[in-house]
Order: structure tokens, then C-alpha cells, then sequence
């Protein structure tokens, strides 16, 4: 299980996820880096699903992409998600699952954004400009946004607590 939480400011963002990475039966596997900084574009890249895509990802943004900022870069992410996401589907076959790629940063025009793209919609790019609190994954009952950064980690706790109880994938 990953779990990421977002939130969403007309000032900026707040990012937090989890390092434990999972095998393909849900057991523990191994730590890794989900959220990845880009100073040079002014945003962050967090990866959910299949850590060998978003590390591929995150050494094409900084080795071979030339690009402006979070928004020049969404003309080319879906198109060079496709090509990763075919080289890591061929090497690792059916234990790849799905992943997921958030872009989290400032337009050319100071405003926060995010941008999503997903393996389950071909990595097509997903917009979002407006302030919103994100979470995956979704809490199993209701619950409030978190307020403070205590509440966000009672809020991780309960996620956990709630993920743990499930049975294995």
C-alpha cells in the first residue's frame, strides 16, 4: 500500500507519502523514495504503484528533458510516460499493477498547480488548478480534511490501521 496525502493551497502545496514499497502479494519489500524534488522546475513528482516507472521518470526529468517549468513539461509527460511505461511493463510483465504520477508545483504564472497522469487512463494529463485536499488511500468511513499536521498524521494512522486490517491483495 502506498499512501500519499495532498494538500492543495492557492499558495502552495503540501505533500507527504509513505517509503515502504510492497511486493506484488502486499508484503513488505523494501524503502524507497516516492517524492522527488525538481527545484529546477519548481514542482515535485510523486509516484504511487510501480516504483521502477516513476524512478525511470524521475531520471528522464533530470537527464534527458528540456524543458521551462511544471507546465511545459505536461506537453511532452504523457507521451514519454507511454514509452517508460512500455519498457517497464516489458521487463517486469504482469507484477507491475498500475501506477500513478503527480506533478505538483507553480505555473509559468505563480499559480499552484498539480497535474496527474495515470497508467489506467494512458497517462493523459489531468489538470487541477483549484485548492483541494487529496488522499490515497481513501479512507474506509467518512472523515474531515486534515487541519493541522497532527490530524495528518492521526489521519495516516487510521488509513494504516484500516489497510492492515484488510485481507492481503
Amino acid at each position: 500500500m502506498t499512501l500519499l496525502m495532498f494538500n492543495h493551497a492557492h499558495d502552495g502545496h503540501l505533500v507527504l507519502t509513505d517509503t515502504l514499497a510492497t511486493s506484488a502479494a502486499g508484503q513488505p519489500h523494501l524503502f524507497q523514495t516516492k517524492c522527488w524534488p525538481l527545484p529546477h522546475l519548481n514542482m515535485v513528482m510523486v509516484g504511487t504503484g510501480s516504483g521502477n516507472l516513476f524512478e525511470a521518470w524521475y531520471r528522464t526529468l533530470q537527464t534527458s528533458m528540456l524543458v521551462r517549468d511544471i507546465d511545459n513539461l505536461d506537453f511532452h509527460a504523457p507521451r514519454v510516460l507511454r514509452d517508460l511505461w512500455d519498457r517497464v511493463q516489458s521487463d517486469h510483465g504482469s507484477q507491475v499493477g498500475t501506477s500513478t504520477v503527480y506533478h505538483f508545483g507553480f505555473s509559468s504564472h505563480g499559480v499552484a498547480i498539480r497535474y496527474v497522469y495515470r497508467s489506467t487512463n494512458n497517462f493523459e494529463s489531468e489538470l487541477a488548478d483549484e485548492p483541494g485536499f487529496g488522499v490515497k488511500p481513501q479512507p474506509l468511513g467518512p472523515f474531515d480534511p486534515p487541519g493541522t499536521f497532527e490530524d495528518f498524521v492521526e489521519l495516516a494512522k487510521m488509513i494504516r490501521h484500516e489497510q492492515d486490517a484488510l485481507p492481503p491483495p
